[in-house]
């Protein structure tokens, strides 16, 4: 769109603008200057509409604004350090090669965005402030609501849950009804990134909340990174972080690698849903332990079918995004031929090929889904569960409470609620996965003992209660 704008402008300049007398040029052209700062606040680099005015009689149209040269004083005093590092000289390649920068401007809109949201607040106070990028279908999504309902309900705190990306949020339906949801997204959506950072610091700051929580929000963690210090002055930080995610060259990247280095200082917990993340970011990372504190989330119910009959069929349901290997999968099915692969699921992250999975006759496609209860068919034997790296997924949990035997890979912290003795090795291929479904098929006393293992793990490690006494 800035190209568009870009060249309307330079047509309009071309045909019309620069045959008017330079007041009136200035003049129409001040008010084209601030249209732009205001729509491409990063991109506009003149300062002044006199810039964009072509001496009087020129109308060579390939004329455009060149940066100003540096002051003399600049240079002397450059000229004068050069002595100490000798790259400041200003004829220096270095110098040569630097780029005119000219800060974004966006007049009052930063301030306009800070009121609405402000005015959107009702003058309200709070105790705990999450700050979320969405709330969509998702575990860390899941995660928010946990924390957010709990706190409110529970504990009877004031929170208020801040949606920091320009997007939906389907779940918020979800959160308590004492829970104020606020879209900041769509609010400062025409702003520069650090004119975001303002606001939304800004807004904390007058907030001042006894917590602020950052949950997978981007802007949040640059706020952090930029204002931290301040921030903590007035109130507690606390961040939930899950797992690294993993480049196809399987470099691990995310939150916790680009912000825990920088910005641990100004925290006062990094809250984690397993034991392993905080064990290894600690060791890898040169963070403090004792700034990870695991708080398990809570699983349904268990309520297992009472129409159960299993045979040959499977449940699969997830992300068909690279982390949970769907070309696994298709290699799984493809082993099977006489098992049916029910597949739930659709990709969020990656643009998946999912040609693949097409392409396995016995593997049946249903798409996206909003509750795991619904997807349970009485002839499931099992729910088969893949990915390349983890945290605690969710979904194990409902698999359990639904009465589903599970088989999955000790990858992340899913052997913090299944038992080592059920789990296939981080490296587990098709074939491991082949022979413990059949391992299940073959053996329905095996298949029982594994869901009493389950059930035993919802009952003693993951009910509300649990959750509730860990959250306090």
């Amino acid at each position: 769109m800035y190209k568009i704008f870009r060249s309307a402008y330079r047509v309009l300049d071309r045909r019309v603008l620069s045959h008017l007398p330079i007041s009136t040029q200035t003049a129409l052209k001040d008010m084209v200057l601030r249209i732009a700062r205001i729509l491409y606040p990063s991109r506009i680099l003149a300062t002044s509409a006199a810039q964009l005015v072509l001496p009087q009689g020129n109308a060579d149209s390939s004329w455009s604004w060149r940066p100003p040269e540096l002051p003399e004083w600049v240079k002397n005093e450059m000229d004068t350090l050069a002595s100490i590092d000798p790259d400041l000289h200003p004829q220096s390649a270095f110098m040569r090669d630097a780029k005119f920068y000219s800060a974004p401007w966006t007049f009052d809109a930063p301030g306009l965005a800070y009121a609405q949201l402000w005015n959107m607040l009702d003058g309200q106070r709070f105790d705990c402030v999450i700050m979320v990028p969405w709330l969509k279908t998702g575990g860390a999504d899941l995660g928010a609501l946990h924390v957010a309902n709990a706190l409110a309900d529970v504990f009877g705190a004031r929170v208020l849950m801040i949606a920091t990306d320009d997007t939906s949020s389907p779940w918020s339906s979800r959160l308590a009804r004492k829970v104020k949801f606020v879209e900041a997204g769509a609010v400062l959506r025409n702003l520069a990134q650090e004119h975001r950072i303002d606001v939304i610091v800004r807004l904390l700051l007058q907030l001042a909340p006894s917590v602020m929580h950052v949950m997978n929000s981007l802007l949040a963690w640059e706020a952090i990174a930029r204002n931290g210090l301040a921030l903590r002055q007035f109130m507690q930080i606390y961040v939930s972080l899950y797992c690294d995610d993993m480049t196809e060259q399987g470099l691990p990247i995310g939150y916790a690698r680009t912000y825990l280095p920088r910005c641990y200082q100004y925290l006062s917990m990094a809250i984690t849903d397993n034991t392993r993340s905080g064990e290894m970011w600690a060791r890898t990372l040169g963070v403090p332990a004792s700034l990870f504190y695991v708080l398990p989330f809570p699983g349904p119910a268990f309520k297992p079918s009472s129409q159960h009959e299993p045979s040959k069929a499977l449940l699969w349901a997830g992300r068909l995004d690279r982390q949970k290997r769907p070309d696994l999968l298709a290699e799984i099915a493809k082993a099977m031929p006489d098992f049916r692969f029910d597949c739930y699921g659709a990709p969020v992250i990656d643009a998946s090929d999912q040609s693949r999975l097409d392409l396995v006759p016995n593997l049946v496609m249903y798409g996206a889904y909003e509750r795991f209860s619904d997807l349970i068919k009485p002839d499931h034997l099992a729910f088969v569960y893949t990915t390349a790296w983890d945290g605690m997924p969710n979904v194990l949990l409902e698999a359990a409470a639904a009465g589903l035997p599970i088989i999955a890979p000790n990858i992340g912290g899913i052997s913090d609620f299944l038992a080592i003795e059920d789990l296939l090795p981080a490296s587990a291929g098709s074939t491991d996965y082949v022979a413990a479904i059949q391992t299940l098929f073959r053996n329905p006393e095996n298949r029982e003992s594994r869901i009493d293992r389950q059930r035993a793990a919802l009952i003693t490690k993951r009910t509300p209660a649990d959750f509730i006494a860990n959250l306090s």
